[in-house]
């Protein structure tokens, strides 16, 4: 599975660049989405899907970027990512999955390093990265509800 970490302003044209691959028809065209926003975000990641040819499955999460405190990331928020991630229609589709924050530097980078290691076997492309901090508590959270769940 091909893991991109983006901010929410380059998510955009992350998914231009996968449904150009789409229409090309090369791999990589089966696209899924986890919009991680913070919990004063007024505005919802939202694309026109219409233009991009393709439905994209989404997943919007809101928690903010900490490791203690009253918004933090949940087992609940984790459990939504392995349902999402496992879903019938998904599970054995998913060839690139985008994963954005407002940054694009810890709380994506923690999902993404966590996925990485569950469906490639590897995160240390995110935790050798110069360009992400991964949250370690998100990172964690994620890996104990697939562990937990699988």
């Amino acid at each position: 599975m091909n893991i991109i970490i983006s901010s929410r302003r380059d998510v955009y044209n992350h998914i231009a660049t996968e449904n150009l691959r789409h229409v090309a028809g090369d791999k990589g065209t089966n696209l899924v989405v986890i919009s991680i926003l913070d919990r004063k975000d007024n505005e919802l990641f939202k694309f026109n899907s219409k233009e991009l040819e393709v439905d994209i499955p989404l997943l919007t999460l809101r928690f903010d970027d900490a490791n203690s405190g009253d918004y933090i990331m949940t087992k609940e928020d984790a459990n939504e990512i392995w349902k999402f991630m496992n879903s019938e229609s998904l599970v054995s589709n998913i060839e690139t999955l985008i994963v954005h924050c407002a940054g694009g530097i810890s709380r994506s980078a923690g999902v993404a390093a966590a996925l990485s290691k569950i469906y490639n076997n590897d995160d240390m492309w995110v935790f050798k990265s110069n360009l992400y901090v991964p949250n370690t508590h998100v990172y964690n959270l994620v890996l104990s509800a697939f562990y937990e769940n699988s």
